[in-house]
């Protein structure tokens, strides 16, 4: 049986720091993020805020709001052992799919203020951050519309990550004395 943690919160929460300490742990990670990024690269389109939005929503609407989480569980069930982190769950919808498939998930949410997040996020410089606050109030609106306060709301454990990578590692290992 794999041990599995999920991890939930609004884009710049924390979620890959908290998934690179994770790793560090001997922990498989899978990005639900990295299957639309792969997607849109095998179409030709530029991973700027609006097209991931756009392209996010469209699959959703096309395929299910569960879709990145069944190619994620098909990536995972390949996996013959180990630890698995999933990160970036946006919906309980997904939430609820992961634990249909995976009786032993803990679904962890990361929780930071929209300031803190935002200046992470400028910080980072990843090319689908939103460069300002009008853009970021965009990437917060159409994340929010795809699920992601349920997915919050629906987690095992929040911990509230306003703090330094330190702080965040000791939040994980009071989680991990737990499983």
């Amino acid at each position: 049986m794999k041990t599995i943690i999920g991890i939930t919160g609004l884009p710049g929460s924390g979620k890959s720091e908290f998934a690179s300490l994770l790793k560090k742990k001997k922990f498989n990670i899978f990005e639900m993020s990295s299957i639309v990024l792969g997607m849109m690269d095998d179409q030709g389109i530029a991973q700027t805020n609006i097209n991931v939005r756009e392209f996010g929503t469209n699959i959703r609407k096309k395929y299910g709001k569960d879709f990145v989480a069944k190619e994620t569980v098909n990536r995972i069930k390949k996996l013959k052992h180990g630890k698995v982190a999933i990160s970036g769950i946006r919906s309980k919808y997904e939430i609820d799919l992961f634990k249909k498939h995976f009786k032993n998930i803990l679904i962890v949410a990361l929780v930071s203020s929209p300031k803190v997040r935002f200046e992470r996020m400028k910080k980072r410089g990843k090319t689908s951050d939103p460069k300002n606050q009008k853009d970021f109030r965009y990437r917060e609106k159409i994340e929010k519309s795809w699920g992601f306060p349920e997915a919050i709301k629906s987690a095992d454990c929040y911990i509230f990550n306003t703090g330094t990578i330190k702080d965040l590692e000791k939040n994980l290992n009071q989680i991990l004395s737990m499983l």
